[in-house]
């Protein structure tokens, strides 16, 4: 399993272009910085397998394209996910 991240400009549209790929992510707002300008942000998170590196490509260009961004810095690395009860933690997908 992988985790992705897409980190971009928020804008309005940000989540119904992410749905149209993906059944589930996080989007974390904040406050960042391109060329030395401050802007809203997003850091769009998702859980997905190494096989849809591809998906996440066509997510970053739709993103690219539709809210006319110059870039979408695209992280991934590969992680263990857990499911955390009252009696410990189980894992559900390995790295």
């Amino acid at each position: 399993m992988r985790l992705y991240t897409l980190h971009t400009e928020s804008l309005p549209n940000l989540s119904g272009i992410v749905a149209r790929f993906f059944r589930g992510a996080t989007i974390l707002y904040g406050l960042g910085m391109w060329n030395g300008e401050h802007e809203s942000t997003a850091a769009i998170l998702i859980y997905a397998p190494a096989s849809a590196q591809a998906t996440i490509a066509n997510l970053a260009d739709a993103i690219v394209l539709e809210n006319r961004q110059q870039a979408v810095l695209v992280s991934g690395q590969d992680v263990t996910l857990y499911t955390a009860t009252h009696a410990g933690l189980t894992k559900v997908a390995e790295a």
